[in-house]
């Protein structure tokens, strides 16, 4: 179990305050200071280390925290409204069941990685660089739809007993699905973010498109063979996608 207790240090340049929570973990293995977005900041200890040399680490990087702080709160043109936007606060994978806690932790490197522990997800490096948070963001929904639609994909293929050739995944503003003549199917990764029964339609759409490559009537009823609430399902997929999915994921570049 981890444990949390918050202290304060002096920031160097301003000479004021900062509030930070010291949190010990049994799975760090040193000590590590995370800066979110907002302003919030965290000692991440090992079991083994004392309160005292959390204050002494924090005090030792008091310079860098500042400037790490005043970094965020000055990066041209972003407000703090517009915050969430650019660095999310989470990511609610509702295929999975997971709503996971983003955190950011800046190291001095030229890259990003994002990784997904038990109770988050942490995203690391270079991590006041909002567009390389966004890329790295986006790797980690394709390797999860990887992970997670290509199985469930194959199991509703068996399901309906309708073949397809391959399928991948793209991050895609407007279209969930597409279907080849040639049986490749594509799928939208921001799928993640919807419940199985709303994926299961859409998989179902494109299997049903293997067969009537258009929208006719024999195509919709073809559809609902496999899914008789298919109508409900289009119509919430499209109405609930502006409020799950974090907007950086569809705003255009």
């Amino acid at each position: 179990m981890s444990s949390e207790v918050s202290f304060f240090v002096m920031l160097p340049l301003s000479r004021t305050r900062k509030e930070y929570a010291v949190r010990r973990s049994p799975r760090a293995s040193r000590l590590t200071l995370k800066v979110s977005p907002a302003g919030m900041v965290e000692v991440v200890i090992p079991c083994f280390t004392s309160c005292s040399e959390a204050q002494s680490f924090i005090e030792k990087n008091a310079l860098w925290l500042e400037r790490t702080l005043r970094k965020f709160e000055k990066r041209p043109g972003v407000s703090r409204k517009t915050e969430p936007e650019y660095y999310p606060t989470h990511f609610n994978l509702r295929f999975s069941g997971r709503e996971l806690p983003l955190l950011y932790e800046w190291k001095d490197v030229c890259w990003v990685g994002v990784r997904e522990t038990a109770d988050n997800l942490l995203v690391t490096g270079a991590v006041l660089n909002a567009e390389q948070v966004h890329q790295a963001l986006r790797d980690y929904l394709l390797r999860r739809a990887h992970e997670l639609l290509e199985p469930f994909m194959k199991q509703i293929s068996a399901e309906c007993g309708i073949s397809y050739e391959e399928v991948n995944f793209r991050l895609q503003q407007r279209r969930w699905g597409s279907c080849s003549g040639r049986k490749h199917i594509s799928l939208n990764a921001l799928l993640l973010f919807f419940p199985p029964e709303y994926v299961r339609y859409v998989m179902i759409h494109e299997l049903c498109h293997t067969r009537e490559m258009n929208h006719s009537a024999d195509f919709w009823c073809l559809v609902s063979v496999f899914c008789r609430d298919y109508k409900y399902l289009r119509s919430a997929l499209n109405r609930e996608s502006a409020g799950v999915i974090p907007p950086f994921l569809t705003r255009k570049s």
